[in-house]
């Protein structure tokens, strides 16, 4: 049966897609619990869609030597401007996409991966617990997860506010509410101290509508 179910799966694209898009929610999922900052909106939706389009991108051009090379070239002139705030996102963003590569080549390898990487936080849990009291280890850090940053901005200043370099550095997220007639940025950092020093730098140079500052 299990032999049958497995044939099934792998037979079925539909099936697939269906997997490694909840493969990749669930990593998310898990990873979140520990670090909450990953849980926003468009997180959430690179790990449904990222594991899917690399499936069926390796499934077309898996037998095909010039759709391969073709895709190469594709890929080679498009430029993501996604600011990844640090090692660790950029490491889930690489296991989505070898989520999606793994599940189009063999299925049982891509349930192992999926396994180690919904375990790794637990894993980390494990080790500090057990290892705290030799203080020999700097606990698990990214920007994103101290102080974060929320502006109010009318929509006609959002351009000029996102042209700036020093805003770029830490933005995390932008949303644009065209009844209110203004847009949110959601920004990150590393300490309080470098968010009051972007705050006051907007301030002086721009109208904001408001600025909250969190810290965890």
């Amino acid at each position: 049966f299990v032999y049958d179910l497995y044939n099934l799966i792998g037979n079925n694209i539909v099936l697939l897609m269906l997997i490694s898009s909840l493969m990749g929610f669930f990593i998310l999922l898990v990873h979140g619990a520990f670090f909450r900052y990953l849980l926003y909106k468009n997180f959430i939706f690179v790990s449904l869609i990222l594991p899917v389009m690399v499936l069926l991108v390796t499934k077309v051009i898996a037998t095909n030597l010039y759709l391969s090379l073709g895709m190469i070239g594709a890929l080679s002139i498009v430029r993501y401007r996604t600011p990844v705030k640090s090692q660790y996102e950029l490491s889930l963003y690489f296991t989505f996409i070898c989520i999606g590569i793994i599940i189009g080549v063999n299925l049982s390898y891509a349930f192992y991966a999926f396994i180690f990487m919904s375990a790794v936080p637990l894993i980390y849990k494990l080790i500090v617990t057990f290892f705290k009291r030799f203080n020999w280890y700097e606990p698990l850090n990214t920007s994103s997860d101290n102080t974060s940053m929320n502006i109010f901005v009318k929509n006609s200043e959002v351009e000029k506010i996102l042209s700036e370099t020093t805003v770029i550095k830490f933005l995390k997220d932008v949303d644009q509410n065209n009844d209110l007639n203004q847009s949110s940025l959601n920004l990150v950092f590393d300490n309080f101290n470098e968010a009051l020093e972007v705050k006051k730098y907007l301030n002086d140079k721009y109208i904001l509508k408001s600025v909250t500052i969190n810290s965890n």
